[in-house]
């Protein structure tokens, strides 16, 4: 069993903004253009959730604890822009959830050494001098899962939980088998 901890979408909304304007029509929105040389960005909070909006039109929101809380949020900043004339309706079909990451236990501790023998070396990256889990990339699922000594597994790079819920079942079942 797998939880969901953070949630990514982004979308285009296909028009360039005008950041400074749009940060003062909008209460709540701050414009940030002191993280150089990243893009200046305006940001908001709705709920967990972090909106960023580039001048491009681009934009990312991150920590939602659920994909309901993403599109929430994007419900929210398009309609805002609807109510400011930017946008014409709040349909954005370039939005997508690019990554859920979910953490799970395996309810034992695993030793990370023999763990890299098990997986193989071509699928596996440890090196606990630099990182103290196991990198963990198997070919059958575009998730990369950190598994930790204390048996703890964080799951990213899947665009569902049910993406993070298989890549931890693999797991598993590699691990009795083992």
């Amino acid at each position: 069993m797998v939880e969901i901890v953070n949630v990514v979408g982004s979308g285009d909304l296909g028009i360039e903004i005008d950041l400074q304007e749009l940060a003062a029509d909008i209460p709540l929105a701050e414009y940030d253009d002191s993280h150089r040389p990243a893009p200046p960005t305006i940001q908001m909070r709705t709920g967990n959730s972090l909106i960023l909006v580039y001048r491009t039109g681009t934009y990312a929101i991150r920590g939602g604890e659920s994909i309901e809380d993403i599109e929430e949020a994007r419900d929210h900043l398009l309609s805002i822009l609807v109510d400011l004339s930017l946008i014409e309706d709040i349909n954005d079909p370039n939005f997508a959830i690019r990554n859920v990451v979910c953490v799970g236990n395996l309810d034992q501790d695993i030793d990370l050494n023999a763990m890299v023998v098990r997986l193989g070396f071509e699928d596996t990256e440890y090196e606990p001098e630099q990182f103290p889990g196991l990198v963990y990339r198997p070919e059958y699922t575009n998730c990369v899962l950190l598994i930790f000594a204390s048996g703890k597994v964080v799951i990213t790079g899947g665009r569902s939980k049910k993406d993070a819920e298989m890549a931890f079942e693999s797991l598993q079942a590699e691990i009795e088998t083992f």
